[in-house]
């Protein structure tokens, strides 16, 4: 068995809005809305982001990560849409990340992979 894709859930109290903060956070990319009260946003061919509305509180407990090419124009982009974003931080040799959280307390992350020679 070889798995070819990946979908990763994330509970929202408000649809719209969350599609909206989305959109804004990771630009236009392909959607659909498979069913009332859910719509999935593909990132790449193979991971796509499915939020749900859901009436309870239910933040996520894991990290989403997006990987970036340039992690200080992410950074920045998060802070000019006025996310608590945490600072910069690096693993030497192996990835600079920040976190943060989406309006409904999922946390998420950028990423940036480290060339082996830097």
């Amino acid at each position: 068995m070889k798995i070819n894709s990946v979908t990763v859930g994330l509970p929202v109290a408000n649809l719209t809005q969350a599609m909206d903060w989305y959109r804004q956070l990771l630009g236009e990319l392909d959607e659909l809305n498979p069913s009332e009260g859910v719509w999935e946003i593909c990132i790449t061919p193979s991971f796509t982001l499915q939020l749900f509305e859901t009436e309870f509180e239910e933040a996520s407990v894991k990290n989403v990560g997006f990987g970036t090419g340039d992690i200080e124009a992410s950074h920045t982009l998060a802070l000019g849409l006025g996310i608590m974003a945490g600072e910069i931080e690096t693993v030497p040799n192996a990835v600079r990340y920040f976190e943060f959280s989406d309006p409904f307390g999922n946390l998420l992350s950028f990423y940036q992979l480290l060339d082996n020679n830097a």
